[in-house]
């Protein structure tokens, strides 16, 4: 009898888990194409990748931290496929797409402008409390070449030269500056 039931739960269970598991694969996917890409900086850009960040109670993972002359970008990465639309101020986009087997998926995802404003916001906070001030800013790269992204905000960047001119910026810190940075962002989790 006990088999039947975990039978019946696996049955059950199993393809939620692979949608999930394909889900944590492709995001993966995408972000070591974002960190390939971001190692091709210059020598005096320091690349931290799934940085976790606590804050005022709030915890959070950046994909990727770029600190250089000009402060600090924050990115996102998204891996969507498919016609992506949204708004700025939406809490959620659409996401259209071919599935397996011939399916057309339709759902919706958070909004990843209004995800990389928090991380930003989250970022300022913890170099503030570390007594470091510097700029800071965000973007949202779409890793996936079948992404068509039908949005408009600042943030949004796709294509990997795109990516690596987004997070550069003309500044004046310091490479010691830039250490303090380094230092507080990798200490931000405790």
């Amino acid at each position: 009898m006990w088999l039947l039931v975990v039978a019946a739960l696996c049955a059950a269970v199993c393809p939620l888990l692979g949608a999930a598991l394909r889900r944590v694969q492709s995001g993966r996917a995408g972000e070591k194409q974002a960190q390939a890409a971001l190692k091709r900086m210059p020598a005096e850009y320091t690349v931290l990748c799934n940085v976790p960040i606590l804050a005022s109670g709030r915890e959070t993972e950046l994909d990727a931290a770029v600190v250089g002359p000009g402060g600090v970008c924050v990115v996102e990465v998204k891996h969507y496929a498919g016609d992506i639309s949204g708004t700025e101020q939406a809490s959620s986009w659409r996401q259209a797409r071919p599935g397996r087997g011939g399916r057309h998926i339709d759902k919706t995802v958070p909004n990843p402008v209004a995800q990389n404003r928090r991380q930003v916001s989250l970022v300022k906070r913890v170099l503030r409390q570390s007594g470091v001030e510097c700029p800071v800013w965000g973007i949202v790269y779409f890793s996936n070449p079948y992404a068509r992204v039908h949005a408009s905000a600042p943030e949004l960047v796709w294509g990997e030269g795109a990516l690596r001119r987004a997070v550069c910026a003309r500044g004046d810190l310091s490479r010691a500056q830039m250490q303090n940075i380094i230092h507080a962002l990798m200490h931000a989790h405790t």
